[in-house]
């Protein structure tokens, strides 16, 4: 029994946290800079734009049934 006692014990005091050399603390790691671009852009101004677009759908319903959709679009600004 003796025997049994002393390999638990010496199981368990192999299987912890080998601590030598005592706790030290870790480091904290420094903080990226953070890099402030100055202004290059002027967004004062005029300014005019067009746009374009189109979509179409296709969809087949099966038994010769076919619904579709298909549609453009325009726009333009100006400020």
């Amino acid at each position: 029994m003796k025997n049994m006692t002393f390999l638990t014990a010496l199981l368990c005091g192999s299987a912890s946290v080998a601590q030598a050399g005592g706790y030290v603390p870790q480091v904290a790691d420094a903080a990226p800079a953070v890099v402030v671009s100055d202004a290059f852009a002027d967004w004062t101004g005029f300014y005019a734009g067009v746009q374009v677009g189109g979509a179409e759908l296709k969809i087949n319903a099966g038994s010769g049934v076919n619904q579709g959709f298909d549609g453009r679009h325009y726009g333009a600004h100006v400020g």
